[in-house]
Order: structure tokens, then C-alpha cells, then sequence
């Protein structure tokens, strides 16, 4: 396109926005991902969380925070990693708006 004997050039202008939620995951340490596996096990096999807890007090477990075990830790690594995972999982969609083509 010329204007009044100027070649101009066209250039397209937009916005691009990319959501994400795996730059902020931390990864599960082998130790995190060895107490899920055992507690998700059990709990298939119809332990309840309190015995549980009791099986891995007894057997010298710890929490990921060094503390000893309750039933509630036990039922809080099943659930926050159940989250953890749909929240990895969930894509979003790329958005482009304020899209423009100008002359220069």
C-alpha cells in the first residue's frame, strides 16, 4: 500500500494472554510420593484414616514436616494431592484480543 508515493508496510498488533499453573508446582519428593502411595493403598483396602495413622506411627513414619502421625494428616496428604493434581491438569485458553493491523 503507498500513500501519496510512501510504501507502507502493514503490521498486525495484538495481545496475547497464556494462563498456567505449572510454573508453581514444586515437585513431590520421593518420600512425599511414597507416603501418598501407601496411604491411597490403605485406603483402598479399608483402612480408615485413623488406623492409618497408627499403622505409620508404628512403623516409624513421619510427616513431610517431621511430626508424627494423625488421622488428619493422613486424610490432608490424600485430599491435597487429589487438588494438587486437578489444579496441574487444568488447561487454559490462550485469549488474543486488541488484535489491529496498522500502516506504517
Amino acid at each position: 500500500m503507498t500513500l501519496g508515493g510512501i510504501a507502507l508496510r502493514p503490521y498486525a498488533t495484538f495481545d496475547l494472554k497464556i494462563r498456567t499453573t505449572k510454573l508453581s508446582a514444586s515437585p513431590y519428593s520421593p518420600y512425599q510420593r511414597q507416603l501418598h502411595s501407601l496411604i491411597l493403598k490403605m485406603r483402598d483396602e479399608g483402612y480408615s484414616y485413623n488406623a492409618i495413622a497408627d499403622f505409620l506411627n508404628k512403623n516409624g513414619f513421619k510427616t513431610p514436616r517431621g511430626k508424627s502421625f494423625r488421622n488428619a494428616h493422613a486424610h490432608s496428604i490424600i485430599k491435597k494431592k487429589k487438588i494438587r493434581d486437578e489444579r496441574l491438569e487444568h488447561e487454559y485458553p490462550e485469549i488474543i484480543e486488541n488484535f489491529d493491523v496498522l500502516f506504517v
